[in-house]
């Protein structure tokens, strides 16, 4: 029996370095895939992100890009007009449509002339709408609101578009500064439509060069509004040049004047 026993311990102490090798084996093996799934998880990161840079790259993705998209406007930037309203309106006018683009009867309605030839005729020549009174430079003015409402979305618009209404000459910025008169049966004013408005210390032609009436001489039709006494037109209006006098005639007969380059008169046909 000694020797039995003998002989099975001296084979169990046989064993044993065996097993610690084979333990060491399996956590050398477990470590070594361990390690392996973890670089083969960071090549496929590295594989993804060089990926995504270079589509971005290619769509002209760029951090300063980002940068000049996230940073908001400061006031020495150029004015960016916002996204139009309807009708591609840059300001919120939709409440003055019905006065600056009447439809139905009223369409011919404001196409009356009045001129040294055809003197005004409270009859004939009466015209939709009450007198209301808006804020000129010198004080109250007097119009028909149909002018008045267009007269305060047009200038709503030229805010909204960032247009400079000041005169870089006489500092003043651009206001209506007469109306209506009844004063002169040959002259227009008496029908409560003609809009005097310029930044200039009187009404003087050198209006013309400013960035007001650039912007109004290319968009007063939008809004019903014409240039009275337009450039070139003396021989047929008989009155020269005026930039600082508006006609309102509604939207309508407005753009197909402004697109012809024709006179109130000779859109009317009431040539002198």
């Amino acid at each position: 029996m000694k020797d039995i026993s003998q002989a099975r311990n001296t084979g169990t102490q046989r064993t044993r370095p065996d097993d610690i090798r084979k333990k060491r084996k399996r956590k050398a093996a477990a470590f070594l895939a361990a390690t392996a799934a973890a670089v083969f998880a960071a090549a496929v990161g590295l594989i993804v992100l060089v990926f995504c840079l270079v589509c971005r790259v290619s769509s002209g993705f760029s951090v300063g890009r980002v940068a000049a998209e996230t940073v908001p406007a400061t006031e020495t930037e150029p004015y960016q007009p916002g996204k139009p309203y309807g009708g591609g309106f840059l300001a919120d006018v939709q409440g003055y449509e019905e006065y600056f683009n009447p439809s139905g009867d009223l369409v011919d309605s404001f196409l009356v002339v009045v001129n040294s030839k055809k003197t005004y005729n409270a009859k004939k020549d009466r015209v939709p709408g009450e007198l209301v009174t808006v804020q000129g430079r010198r004080g109250d003015v007097t119009l028909n609101v149909y002018a008045a409402k267009a007269c305060e979305a047009m200038l709503l618009e030229m805010k909204a578009a960032g247009v400079n209404t000041v005169n870089s000459q006489t500092k003043l910025d651009l206001a209506v500064v007469s109306g209506y008169s009844e004063a002169d049966k040959t002259d227009e004013h008496c029908l409560g439509l003609t809009v005097d408005m310029h930044n200039c210390s009187s009404a003087d032609v050198s209006f013309k060069n400013t960035e007001a009436y650039a912007w109004i001489s290319e968009n007063c039709w939008r809004f019903g509004f014409v240039i009275r006494y337009p450039e070139g037109k003396t021989s047929v209006t008989g009155v020269s040049f005026r930039p600082w006098q508006l006609r309102f005639v509604g939207r309508y007969h407005a753009r197909a004047m402004w697109e012809k380059g024709l006179c109130l008169e000779e859109y009317t046909g009431a040539v002198r």
